[in-house]
Parts: C-alpha cells; structure tokens; sequence
C-alpha cells in the first residue's frame, strides 16, 4: 500500500503515516523497525509497461512533504511561470509558421512536408 510519511514523533520516533488515498482517519504511528515499513514496491511485482501502475510514487496528500530536491513540488511552479511567459511567442510563432506554409504553397515551392 503506498503510503507517505507526515512526521516523526519526538519521543520514539514513530513514523505518522498517511496511506495515499485513504481518509486521515486510517493514518496511525508505526515504529521504524516494524516489517510493515519497506521502500516503495519492495512487497509488489512492476513492469514499466503495466498499464495503470505507476513507477514513482504519486501522493494526492497535498500536504504530503517534499521528498528531495528532484521532487516535482519545488520546481513546478517555477514551470508555471515560464510556460505562461511562453505563451504569447508560442502563438506567434505558430502564427509565422502558417502564414510561411501558406505563402510557399501560393508560390508553387511548397514539398508538402509541411516545413
């Protein structure tokens, strides 16, 4: 069952788990060295192509924590930004390129290829 560690109780050091998908009431303290506890796809069978499955773990817990610095949380809305900046010369360009596809196929030099 894919899971998400929410915090680590001082006095023991429990680990609060959230399992991806299931109410908050289901979340409980487990102490590290308890079997139940294993790296992602340790206790299940996955083939990249399995339709369905996927090979990172995915978290709809919104407060789940960051899980390093790849962790697509940190750099997304950077991503954001940039797509929005890009947008307006995306649209101009496509715009550039029609009317260059039009005016090659108006003068006869078009390949058909499109570019």
């Amino acid at each position: 069952l894919e899971a998400t560690v929410l915090d680590i109780r001082e006095s023991d050091g429990a680990l609060l788990i959230h399992y991806n998908g299931w109410p908050a009431r289901w979340q409980e303290y487990i102490h590290p060295s308890s079997p139940r506890i294993a790296p992602f796809r340790t206790h299940t069978q996955h083939t990249p192509s399995a339709a369905g499955l996927s090979p990172e773990p995915d978290t709809p817990y919104e407060l789940a924590p960051a899980t390093g610095d790849d962790d697509v949380r940190t750099v997304l809305p950077e991503v954001l930004l940039a797509a929005a900046a890009l947008t307006p010369y995306l649209g101009e360009l496509s715009g550039l390129l029609r009317s260059s596809r039009g005016a090659a196929g108006a003068e006869g030099g078009g390949d058909g290829a499109g570019f």
